[in-house]
């Protein structure tokens, strides 16, 4: 009987790292804030429990990137809700951009862990837009192929 091992990355959101141990001479890496929180998070909503997977794509690395749902509950979604991640800028192309967007928001006005400090201003709103502008152009202009009349029609 053969092991195989598939990575298989949330889509739709920026999630901080939980602690690694050293593993084969490479040294440990510290948790990022709230990264434990949310390993431990999502081990205690899909661990011994069927879950379904939306796969969109796969990254240059092989990495299968896609939807992870546990009882109908989206992870991507929840772990945003729970304050536990953000929203990433490509989010904006995905089939649950309103779903991310509404538990951003919703996080956001209830200050959930990483939106504890979290006040939010014109210039600050400002400053989001222009950054998801830049990563969208960065991440189109990344793409072998991709010319600048498909990066307009995106837009």
């Amino acid at each position: 009987r053969d092991t195989c091992l598939a990575t298989f990355l949330l889509s739709g959101i920026s999630c901080p790292r939980a602690a690694r141990p050293s593993i084969k001479g490479q040294p440990a890496t510290p948790a990022e804030p709230f990264g434990d929180e949310a390993l431990e998070f999502v081990k205690d909503q899909i661990m011994q429990r069927e879950v379904e997977i939306e796969v969109e794509s796969c990254d240059k690395a092989g990495n299968f990137i896609g939807y992870l749902f546990a009882e109908d509950k989206n992870m991507s979604v929840e772990l945003v809700k729970e304050g536990l991640a953000k929203m990433h800028f490509t989010a904006e192309r995905g089939k649950y951009f309103d779903h991310l967007s509404r538990a951003e928001a919703d996080a956001k006005d209830a200050q959930k862990r990483m939106w504890k400090d979290f006040v939010e201003t014109v210039v600050e709103k400002n400053r989001i837009l222009r950054n998801r502008r830049q990563q969208y152009h960065r991440f189109f202009s990344s793409i072998e192929g991709c010319s600048s009349n498909t990066h307009r029609r995106l837009q």
